[in-house]
């Protein structure tokens, strides 16, 4: 039971039979589309194969239309029905096994942190900690040379630790 200062959502999961029904449709959603882009060939009767085109390029000129004939048109037919079929397995999959509905609460003070002085902000995700992190050790590697010294308001790199190393090289 949520209470004042809680938040709640609905979160809609699908259960594993929508899940395969949505996986079996994608295949055949990837059937369609190799049926409408594979190049269409024809077995002549001198054994020689002809290029017919494909599905989404039927050929264009007289002799390659009645050589192939409606071949073109098969492969169109094909990927067209392979798509719907995809469409109605996902569709009723989704509808026959459906979704999982829970709700979720959590605390408000649980997504926030509390200053010191009692204001509230809101807690940062990880990747904003490390950016701020790596901002704040650039800015301890460089300096900046005052306008009264005669220098220039541009920022210089410390020396890498390299060129610290009296070592000699190899």
């Amino acid at each position: 039971m949520p209470h004042d200062g809680d938040e709640s959502r609905t979160v809609l999961s699908p259960r594993t039979g929508t899940k395969v029904s949505l996986l079996i449709g994608l295949a055949l959603l990837g059937v369609a589309a190799y049926w409408y882009f594979v190049p269409v060939t024809f077995l002549g009767s001198n054994g020689q194969f002809f290029d017919c085109g494909s599905a989404s390029s039927p050929p264009t000129e007289t002799f390659p239309k009645n050589i192939c004939r409606d071949l073109p048109d098969v492969y169109r037919m094909r990927a067209i029905f392979s798509g719907l079929i995809a469409l109605a397995v996902a569709a009723i999959g989704t509808a026959l096994f459906g979704f999982d509905r829970r709700n979720e609460v959590r605390s408000v003070s649980a997504s926030r942190d509390r200053l010191e002085d009692g204001d509230v902000r809101e807690r940062r995700s990880v990747d904003e900690e490390r950016y701020d992190e790596d901002r704040d050790a650039t800015e301890e590697r460089s300096f900046r040379h005052s306008s009264e010294d005669g220098g220039s308001d541009r920022y210089v790199p410390r020396r890498s630790r390299r060129y610290d190393d009296d070592s000699p090289r190899r």
